[in-house]
C-alpha cells in the first residue's frame, strides 16, 4: 500500500448515545467530521501535488540525462 492508500482508510466513528456523540451534539459532531473529511482531502491533494512534483523531476532528470551537449561543436 502506499501512503495515499493509507490516508482514505476511514476511522471508525464513535457511536451516537442519545443524540449526543461523546457528550458532543449532533452539530458539534457534524462540525467535527466536516473539518475531519476536510483535513483528510487536504492530505490527500497534498500527497498527489508531491507524487506530481516528484514525477515532473524524474521525467526532467530522465530528459537532461538523454540531452546531447549543446556546446560541444565550440569546444
Amino acid at each position: 500500500k502506499t501512503s495515499l492508500d493509507n490516508s482514505r482508510q476511514v476511522s471508525s466513528k464513535p457511536e451516537s448515545v442519545g443524540g449526543s456523540v461523546k457528550g458532543k451534539s449532533k452539530r458539534e459532531f457534524a462540525s467535527e467530521s466536516n473539518m475531519e473529511s476536510a483535513a483528510t482531502l487536504m492530505e490527500i491533494n497534498t500527497l498527489m501535488l508531491l507524487k506530481g512534483i516528484a514525477q515532473s523531476a524524474d521525467s526532467l532528470l530522465k530528459h537532461f540525462a538523454q540531452a546531447k551537449d549543446p556546446f560541444e561543436k565550440l569546444r
